[in-house]
């Protein structure tokens, strides 16, 4: 089985799925807000969070490129 971490860390919520390549299921996942965290606590949250999830063989993660104001 192929499993793949993907991980979207936004301004206000961490949200996170462990999925099942080969046939597209999502095998566990959750959201976490960031209201009222400071930088320490959510790195502190995003670890958490990876010693929790079963093995995987690949991670992906969503970034927001700012488009013309950042190059």
């Amino acid at each position: 089985m192929r499993r793949v971490l993907v991980l979207n860390s936004g301004s206000s919520t961490l949200k996170w799925a462990l999925l099942d390549a080969t046939d597209e299921s999502t095998l566990a996942g959750a959201t976490v807000s960031w209201t009222g965290m400071g930088d320490v606590r959510r790195l502190e949250q995003i670890q958490s969070v990876l010693r929790g999830v079963p093995q995987f063989d690949a991670v992906g993660h969503r970034i927001v490129h700012g488009g013309t104001r950042y190059r």
